[in-house]
Protein backbone atom coordinates (compact mmCIF):
# COMPACT_ATOMS: atom_id res chain seq x y z
CA UNK A 1 0.00 0.00 0.00
CA UNK A 2 1.23 3.50 -0.88
CA UNK A 3 2.09 5.95 1.71
CA UNK A 4 -0.77 8.50 0.28
CA UNK A 5 -3.10 5.64 0.29
CA UNK A 6 -2.14 5.14 4.39
CA UNK A 7 -2.53 9.13 4.38
CA UNK A 8 -6.17 8.48 3.24
CA UNK A 9 -7.08 5.85 5.46
CA UNK A 10 -6.11 7.75 8.84
CA UNK A 11 -7.60 10.96 7.54
CA UNK A 12 -11.50 8.90 7.02
CA UNK A 13 -10.28 7.19 10.18
CA UNK A 14 -10.29 10.54 12.09
CA UNK A 15 -13.22 12.08 10.10
CA UNK A 16 -15.09 9.71 9.17
CA UNK A 17 -16.91 10.47 5.71
CA UNK A 18 -14.58 12.95 3.80
CA UNK A 19 -14.66 14.65 0.18
CA UNK A 20 -12.29 14.02 -2.56
CA UNK A 21 -11.49 17.61 -3.00
CA UNK A 22 -10.58 17.56 1.08
CA UNK A 23 -8.59 14.72 0.82
CA UNK A 24 -7.19 16.56 -2.79
CA UNK A 25 -5.92 19.71 -0.88
CA UNK A 26 -4.92 17.88 2.27
CA UNK A 27 -2.84 15.75 0.29
CA UNK A 28 -1.57 18.06 -2.45
CA UNK A 29 -2.71 15.87 -5.34
CA UNK A 30 -5.13 16.00 -7.92
CA UNK A 31 -9.01 14.80 -7.47
CA UNK A 32 -8.76 12.09 -9.78
CA UNK A 33 -5.45 10.71 -8.17
CA UNK A 34 -7.37 10.15 -5.20
CA UNK A 35 -10.15 8.77 -7.15
CA UNK A 36 -7.58 6.34 -8.92
CA UNK A 37 -6.92 5.58 -4.71
CA UNK A 38 -10.08 5.43 -3.40
CA UNK A 39 -10.79 3.08 -6.39
CA UNK A 40 -7.78 0.76 -4.80
CA UNK A 41 -8.90 0.85 -1.39
CA UNK A 42 -12.45 0.01 -2.11
CA UNK A 43 -10.86 -2.86 -4.22
CA UNK A 44 -9.04 -4.28 -1.16
CA UNK A 45 -12.31 -3.93 1.05
CA UNK A 46 -10.63 -1.02 3.24
CA UNK A 47 -13.21 2.11 2.34
CA UNK A 48 -16.72 2.55 0.60
CA UNK A 49 -17.19 5.75 -1.68
CA UNK A 50 -20.06 7.46 -1.46
CA UNK A 51 -20.95 10.59 -4.29
CA UNK A 52 -17.26 12.90 -4.42
CA UNK A 53 -16.43 10.90 -1.27
CA UNK A 54 -15.77 7.98 1.00
CA UNK A 55 -15.72 6.85 4.31
CA UNK A 56 -14.11 3.22 6.12
CA UNK A 57 -15.75 0.55 4.99
CA UNK A 58 -17.07 -1.05 8.77
CA UNK A 59 -14.68 1.29 10.61
CA UNK A 60 -11.55 -0.32 11.21
CA UNK A 61 -12.72 -3.18 11.11
CA UNK A 62 -11.22 -5.24 8.46
CA UNK A 63 -7.94 -3.55 8.67
CA UNK A 64 -4.97 -5.52 10.28
CA UNK A 65 -3.64 -4.47 13.32
CA UNK A 66 -0.04 -3.35 11.80
CA UNK A 67 -2.28 -0.97 9.57
CA UNK A 68 -4.62 0.38 12.57
CA UNK A 69 -2.17 0.90 14.49
CA UNK A 70 -0.97 3.92 12.92
CA UNK A 71 -4.67 4.93 11.96
CA UNK A 72 -5.09 7.91 14.81
CA UNK A 73 -2.28 7.13 16.24
CA UNK A 74 -1.50 10.50 18.41
CA UNK A 75 -5.07 10.25 19.50
CA UNK A 76 -4.93 6.30 20.81
CA UNK A 77 -1.59 7.60 22.44
CA UNK A 78 -3.12 10.58 24.29
CA UNK A 79 -6.14 8.28 25.20
CA UNK A 80 -4.02 5.63 25.79
CA UNK A 81 -1.69 8.20 28.04
CA UNK A 82 -4.81 9.62 29.95
CA UNK A 83 -6.30 5.90 30.61
CA UNK A 84 -2.65 4.77 31.98
CA UNK A 85 -3.37 7.14 34.73
CA UNK A 86 -5.93 5.25 36.84
CA UNK A 87 -3.96 1.98 37.05
CA UNK A 88 -2.28 2.15 40.25
CA UNK A 89 0.39 -0.41 42.07
CA UNK A 90 -0.81 -3.93 42.27
CA UNK A 91 -3.55 -3.45 40.78
CA UNK A 92 -5.51 -6.68 38.81
CA UNK A 93 -5.97 -5.32 35.21
CA UNK A 94 -7.58 -7.12 32.43
CA UNK A 95 -6.70 -5.64 29.15
CA UNK A 96 -8.18 -6.48 25.94
CA UNK A 97 -6.17 -6.79 22.94
CA UNK A 98 -6.66 -3.74 20.45
CA UNK A 99 -3.98 -0.92 19.54
CA UNK A 100 -5.12 1.59 22.22
CA UNK A 101 -4.84 -0.80 24.91
CA UNK A 102 -1.34 -2.19 23.79
CA UNK A 103 -0.56 1.53 23.68
CA UNK A 104 -1.46 1.59 27.54
CA UNK A 105 0.98 -0.88 27.85
CA UNK A 106 3.15 0.91 26.45
CA UNK A 107 2.99 3.53 28.79
CA UNK A 108 2.74 1.19 31.86
CA UNK A 109 6.10 -0.15 30.57
CA UNK A 110 7.58 3.53 31.16
CA UNK A 111 6.76 3.10 34.97
CA UNK A 112 8.89 0.45 35.89
CA UNK A 113 8.17 -0.12 39.93
CA UNK A 114 4.38 0.21 38.60
CA UNK A 115 4.56 -2.34 36.21
CA UNK A 116 6.09 -5.02 38.26
CA UNK A 117 3.77 -4.52 40.95
CA UNK A 118 0.47 -5.50 38.66
CA UNK A 119 -1.16 -8.59 37.83
CA UNK A 120 -2.65 -8.55 34.24
CA UNK A 121 -4.82 -11.12 32.34
CA UNK A 122 -5.58 -10.27 28.86
CA UNK A 123 -5.58 -12.27 25.60
CA UNK A 124 -3.15 -10.43 23.51
CA UNK A 125 0.07 -11.96 22.62
CA UNK A 126 1.32 -8.62 21.84
CA UNK A 127 0.75 -7.33 25.51
CA UNK A 128 2.14 -10.31 27.05
CA UNK A 129 5.21 -10.01 25.07
CA UNK A 130 5.47 -6.30 26.10
CA UNK A 131 5.38 -7.35 29.59
CA UNK A 132 7.97 -9.98 28.50
CA UNK A 133 5.86 -13.01 28.74
CA UNK A 134 5.31 -11.93 32.82
CA UNK A 135 8.77 -11.11 33.94
CA UNK A 136 7.76 -6.95 34.04
CA UNK A 137 5.30 -7.88 36.02
CA UNK A 138 3.71 -9.06 39.19
CA UNK A 139 1.97 -12.23 37.36
CA UNK A 140 0.57 -12.50 33.77
CA UNK A 141 -2.48 -14.55 32.66
CA UNK A 142 -2.60 -15.38 29.14
CA UNK A 143 -6.02 -16.49 28.20
CA UNK A 144 -6.71 -19.57 25.77
CA UNK A 145 -8.29 -19.76 22.71
CA UNK A 146 -7.07 -19.90 18.68
CA UNK A 147 -4.72 -17.89 17.64
CA UNK A 148 -5.30 -14.80 15.33
CA UNK A 149 -1.99 -14.29 13.85
CA UNK A 150 -2.66 -10.79 12.11
CA UNK A 151 -4.00 -9.69 14.87
CA UNK A 152 -1.76 -10.88 17.80
CA UNK A 153 -4.25 -12.35 20.36
CA UNK A 154 -5.94 -14.73 21.07
CA UNK A 155 -10.07 -15.58 20.89
CA UNK A 156 -12.63 -17.61 21.01
CA UNK A 157 -15.01 -19.45 23.99
CA UNK A 158 -11.75 -21.19 25.93
CA UNK A 159 -10.61 -17.63 26.39
CA UNK A 160 -14.05 -16.39 27.47
CA UNK A 161 -14.64 -18.61 29.86
CA UNK A 162 -11.06 -18.73 31.25
CA UNK A 163 -12.26 -15.25 32.30
CA UNK A 164 -14.74 -16.62 34.77
CA UNK A 165 -12.21 -17.80 37.18
CA UNK A 166 -10.90 -14.04 37.59
CA UNK A 167 -11.92 -11.29 39.60
CA UNK A 168 -10.33 -7.91 38.37
CA UNK A 169 -10.71 -4.53 39.85
CA UNK A 170 -10.24 -2.82 36.70
CA UNK A 171 -11.08 -3.76 32.93
CA UNK A 172 -9.54 -1.96 29.94
CA UNK A 173 -11.37 -2.12 26.34
CA UNK A 174 -11.42 -0.50 23.10
CA UNK A 175 -14.39 0.77 22.11
CA UNK A 176 -15.38 -0.12 17.89
CA UNK A 177 -18.00 2.37 18.34
CA UNK A 178 -20.35 4.29 20.83
CA UNK A 179 -23.51 4.85 19.72
CA UNK A 180 -25.67 8.71 20.48
CA UNK A 181 -26.66 6.88 23.58
CA UNK A 182 -23.30 5.76 24.68
CA UNK A 183 -23.97 2.35 24.14
CA UNK A 184 -21.05 -0.02 23.23
CA UNK A 185 -21.12 -2.41 20.24
CA UNK A 186 -18.24 -4.09 18.35
CA UNK A 187 -18.12 -5.24 14.49
CA UNK A 188 -16.97 -8.95 15.43
CA UNK A 189 -19.27 -11.18 17.67
CA UNK A 190 -16.16 -12.57 19.51
CA UNK A 191 -14.88 -9.21 20.58
CA UNK A 192 -18.56 -8.86 22.20
CA UNK A 193 -18.17 -11.81 23.89
CA UNK A 194 -15.09 -10.93 24.95
CA UNK A 195 -16.08 -7.15 26.26
CA UNK A 196 -19.07 -9.21 27.51
CA UNK A 197 -17.25 -11.24 30.27
CA UNK A 198 -14.54 -8.67 31.08
CA UNK A 199 -17.22 -6.23 32.50
CA UNK A 200 -18.68 -8.95 34.33
CA UNK A 201 -15.14 -10.10 35.70
CA UNK A 202 -14.17 -6.38 36.87
CA UNK A 203 -14.98 -4.24 39.42
CA UNK A 204 -15.02 -1.03 37.09
CA UNK A 205 -14.60 -0.75 33.87
CA UNK A 206 -13.45 1.54 31.26
CA UNK A 207 -14.13 2.62 28.25
CA UNK A 208 -11.28 3.79 25.56
CA UNK A 209 -12.25 5.28 22.40
CA UNK A 210 -10.39 8.50 20.19
CA UNK A 211 -13.00 11.18 18.68
CA UNK A 212 -13.68 9.20 15.63
CA UNK A 213 -15.16 6.32 17.09
CA UNK A 214 -17.88 8.10 18.98
CA UNK A 215 -21.83 8.22 17.83
CA UNK A 216 -21.48 5.46 15.38
CA UNK A 217 -23.17 1.84 15.70
CA UNK A 218 -21.33 -1.63 14.93
CA UNK A 219 -23.07 -4.40 14.85
CA UNK A 220 -22.66 -6.30 17.98
CA UNK A 221 -24.05 -4.56 21.45
CA UNK A 222 -21.35 -4.86 23.98
CA UNK A 223 -23.26 -3.04 26.58
CA UNK A 224 -25.32 0.21 27.55
CA UNK A 225 -24.01 3.05 30.34
CA UNK A 226 -24.78 0.70 33.40
CA UNK A 227 -21.94 -1.75 32.86
CA UNK A 228 -19.67 1.09 32.43
CA UNK A 229 -17.27 3.03 35.44
CA UNK A 230 -15.96 5.41 33.03
CA UNK A 231 -15.23 6.97 29.11
CA UNK A 232 -11.91 7.67 28.74
CA UNK A 233 -11.99 9.79 24.87
CA UNK A 234 -10.28 12.95 23.53
CA UNK A 235 -13.73 13.90 22.33
CA UNK A 236 -15.48 16.93 23.74
CA UNK A 237 -19.22 16.67 24.45
CA UNK A 238 -21.76 18.90 24.70
CA UNK A 239 -23.52 19.76 27.54
CA UNK A 240 -26.64 18.09 27.44
CA UNK A 241 -24.52 14.51 26.62
CA UNK A 242 -22.36 15.62 29.91
CA UNK A 243 -25.52 15.18 31.92
CA UNK A 244 -26.48 12.26 30.60
CA UNK A 245 -23.63 10.37 32.08
CA UNK A 246 -23.62 12.30 35.62
CA UNK A 247 -27.02 10.83 35.63
CA UNK A 248 -25.73 7.88 35.31
CA UNK A 249 -22.99 8.55 37.24
CA UNK A 250 -20.39 7.85 34.62
CA UNK A 251 -17.33 9.62 34.69
CA UNK A 252 -16.09 11.11 31.19
CA UNK A 253 -12.04 11.53 31.41
CA UNK A 254 -11.20 14.04 28.96
CA UNK A 255 -7.94 13.48 26.59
Amino acid sequence: MEARQEKILNILSNQGITSVLTLSQTLGVTRETIRKDLRSLENGGKVKRIHGAATLRDGAANMPFSLRETLAEDEKRQVAHIASAYIQKEDTIIIEGSTTTYFLCEDLMAEKTLAESLTVITNSIRVAQLFQMGEKCRALYLLGGYVDREEGCTRGKFGVDMLDSFKAGKAFISAAAIGEDFSVTAFKEEDMLFQRKAILCAEKTFVLANKSKLFHSALFNVCNLNDIYAFVSNAVLAPSLMEILRAKQVEFIQA
